[in-house]
């Protein structure tokens, strides 16, 4: 973790001194909480014909294993002022106690319907399906001996149902997620909720927190994590944000784990 916060560090920094090089916007950094670089997933859309990429680096360490997606590409586009759709792909490093694996990763696409938006008082609610699926050409987890490829991909379909809120207060912001999960392989269907708030410390940058817990509702695989983010905002079209966590609780007998997420966004919007 040294390293990430040296990174994280180094981060902040340029952050300002970016912030300083470019001229006002016409709109304040973002300070809900969302991903990249937090887990939680906030409400909001690119727009009419808009474009979001993300272009994530991040990594999950423990004492035996580290995992590495160098990078995550997240592509967004949005389908009027309400409708956003999404394509997400990993390239993976893992190294399990000494068995290293490298290679594509699972796909995911999704659709965010964000069916409720008062301006008036700041409440706004989406649904986000979202499935995960073997992508083409990249090779599964194991070893060959025991039915896998070598590779980093999980086997099956994964289908997701969050439902999101994003309420503003004028000074900060509170997200919530509350979401199922369920495997193709597995008929156990996993409880995923996340809190987060966030708050602008400057027109430029925003600070975010957050407590996620993954499969709530098996006692024996519940995990809880915290997490903090910063958000940079350089110019209406480029962003810089970062994370760092750490489980909180993890199940018996596991080790808990760190993270950290370092994310470039990029913003393109339809102009008339």
């Amino acid at each position: 973790m040294k390293v990430y916060a040296r990174i994280l560090t180094a981060v902040l920094v340029s952050g300002f001194v970016a912030s300083a090089a470019f001229a006002e916007d016409s709109e304040p950094v973002e300070m809900t909480v969302g991903s990249p670089p937090m887990i939680s997933d906030d409400t909001g859309t690119p727009g009419p014909k808009s474009w979001e990429i993300n272009a994530v680096f991040d990594a999950v360490l423990s004492k035996d294993s580290k995992s590495y997606e160098v990078p995550l590409l997240d592509i967004n586009y949005g389908v009027g002022e309400t409708i956003q759709l999404k394509y997400e792909v990993p390239y993976v490093f893992n190294d399990n106690t000494g068995e290293k694996a490298r290679g594509i990763s699972n796909s995911k696409i999704g659709v965010k319907y964000k069916f409720y938006d008062n301006e008036k008082n700041g409440l706004s609610l989406a649904v986000y399906p979202q499935i995960e699926f073997l992508t083409p050409g990249s090779k599964l987890a194991g070893a060959r001996e025991e039915g896998g490829e070598g590779g980093v991909a999980e086997k099956g379909v994964t289908y997701e149902l969050p439902f999101l809120l994003t309420k503003e207060f004028g000074k900060f912001s509170v997200t919530a997620n509350v979401s199922g999960e369920r495997s193709s392989e597995d008929t156990h269907i996993a409880a995923f909720a996340s809190l987060g708030a966030g708050t602008r410390l400057t027109d430029k940058l925003a600070i975010l927190c957050e407590i996620a817990g993954s499969d709530l509702n098996n006692a024996d695989e519940k995990r809880v994590l915290a997490n903090l983010g910063f958000k940079f905002k350089l110019s209406d079209q480029h962003a810089i944000v970062v994370s760092a966590g750490r489980d909180i609780h993890a199940p018996a007998g596991s080790q808990k784990y760190s993270y950290a997420t370092i994310a470039y966004q990029r913003f393109i919007e339809y102009k008339k």
